[in-house]
């Protein structure tokens, strides 16, 4: 059985966005562990980091034409498009690779965020996440040799395999 078009593409966008948060890792110096496809007991298992001491799950989406009204926040999931997803009683971000938020209203390792109740949601698209890779990189110019020529080869491949 082949995976589908859309699997692929969405753990494309899922690796992108986890080697960003690998790479705030690398050089923020504020995540402490990155455990990625981890086994939890709700549907945030993309990616677990420890964050300033506090567990964080993350899950990426990379859904078309996806609007907040296509979102219902609950006690202890929220719904998208009509399916459920169980949140963690930790914290909880969700990336979308373009989500039309109009009002952020917080923060999340510097990525501008909505945040309601323990749950943070982010758009970020794989290019943005790709130049703010880029610009932490160029910041750090103690890592940036090896690790940049590293990135640009990941960066090349991922693109390879989107277009």
């Amino acid at each position: 059985m082949r995976p589908s078009r859309n699997a692929f593409l969405g753990y494309t966008y899922q690796q992108c966005i986890t080697f960003l948060l690998l790479v705030k890792m690398d050089v923020e110096r504020q995540i402490d562990k990155l455990e990625i496809e981890a086994i939890v007991n709700n549907n945030f298992d993309d990616a677990r980091i420890s964050f300033l001491g506090e567990s964080v799950y993350c899950q990426m989406k990379d859904i078309d034409s996806i609007k907040f009204e296509d979102l219902t926040l609950e006690e202890n999931r929220i719904i998208i498009k009509n399916k459920p997803h169980k949140l963690s009683d930790k914290i909880n971000v969700l990336f979308f690779k373009n989500i039309d938020c109009k009002s952020y209203n917080d923060t999340f390792l510097g990525l501008p965020a909505y945040k309601k109740d323990n749950l943070y949601i982010i758009s970020l698209s794989r290019n943005k996440a790709l130049q703010i890779i880029e610009d932490l990189y160029k910041s750090n110019e103690k890592n940036y040799d090896s690790k940049y020529r590293s990135f640009l080869r990941f960066r090349e491949r991922s693109r390879q395999l989107l277009f």
